[in-house]
Formats: C-alpha cells, sequence, structure tokens
C-alpha cells in the first residue's frame, strides 16, 4: 500500500489527477498559499540576498545565513546506499503539520498517492517536497 490509510485525509486536501486531464488550479498559488499558512518554519525568509551571476549560465547566488544557523544539522552520508538508521531525520518522522497536500493520480487502473510538505528549513519561498509513495504516520 501507499501508506495513507493511516493519515486523516480529512486535514490535508487532496487533488486528484487522472492521466491525460488538463490542471483546473494554478498550481503555484495553491502551493504558495497553503505554505504561507504554516507556522513551522525553523526560520523567517527575512534576510535572503539574491544574486545572478553573469554569463552563459546566469547562476544565481544566494545568501540565507539563518539557514545555516537554524535548520536541523544534518547527518553524515557516507555511501550513496546508506542503510536505514530510524534514529536519524527520515520522512517518516514528520510532523503530520508539515502536509500541504496529497496528490492523488488516477493511471491506467491504478491509484498512487503521493505527499507535499513544506521544506522547514526553506531555502526559498514556497520551498516545499514531494514525498512519492509515503509510509504511514507512527
Amino acid at each position: 500500500g501507499c501508506g495513507f490509510a493511516a493519515l486523516d485525509m480529512s486535514l490535508h486536501p487532496v487533488l486528484e489527477y487522472h492521466s491525460g486531464s488538463k490542471p483546473v488550479i494554478d498550481f503555484d498559488r495553491f502551493i504558495c498559499t497553503l505554505w504561507e499558512q504554516s507556522e513551522l518554519f525553523r526560520y523567517k525568509l527575512d534576510d535572503v540576498t539574491i544574486r545572478i551571476l553573469p554569463g552563459k549560465y546566469g547562476f544565481v547566488l544566494q545568501r540565507n545565513p539563518k539557514r545555516l544557523t537554524h535548520r536541523r544539522i544534518p547527518h553524515e552520508m557516507n555511501l550513496l546506499q546508506q542503510p536505514f538508521n530510524p534514529e536519524v531525520f527520515n520522512f517518516n518522522k514528520i510532523d503530520s503539520k508539515e502536509v500541504l497536500f496529497n496528490v492523488r493520480r488516477h493511471t491506467d487502473g491504478k491509484v498512487e498517492d503521493h505527499r507535499v510538505i513544506i521544506n522547514v528549513s526553506p531555502i526559498n519561498y514556497g520551498h516545499c517536497l514531494l514525498i512519492p509513495h509515503p509510509q504511514p504516520f507512527t
């Protein structure tokens, strides 16, 4: 199963998507409206500076000092296929309040459930994460 049975779907909007259908919402506005309602961020994005570098590719530089000082300390990754450690951060540990909405995709007679969550330590406005086939909240 996709794990949504343990999640009270009434607490989070569900976007239904049928293969081949056209979107009926302004997706960016939908995400940002829900994102702005969250109160779980570790910091505000009030001291971010952005600069676009000249040149062929127009790379973007961003200075976000609060991300360095206020985010969760990442655990060390030594291998590309590191064994699962339930003691360190993983997406089963997120608070259900971090969920913005769920996406239910219907295609070829199959139903796939996915979850969209805020990044509590955002890089930029609207920063969220797509979690395909999430496990139940524990």
